[in-house]
């Protein structure tokens, strides 16, 4: 459910990880990019979602 799908992308417990490396910068903001579905509960959606929310948890400790 991505516009250029590749191979070789990251997993989203990596992405978690250097989400949690972040905890410690001055990180104000993000993007997420490539996710085009028309389909509630897609996997990539659903990842997205949860990348999303995990950086909202992260700045809102703040």
């Amino acid at each position: 459910a991505v516009g250029n799908p590749t191979p070789g992308g990251l997993f989203t417990s990596e992405v978690e990880n250097v989400i949690q490396s972040l905890s410690y910068k001055n990180v104000v903001g993000m993007d997420v990019v490539e996710t085009a579905t028309d389909k509630l509960g897609e996997n990539t959606a659903v990842c997205a979602a949860k990348i999303i929310c995990d950086f909202l948890s992260l700045i809102n400790k703040k």
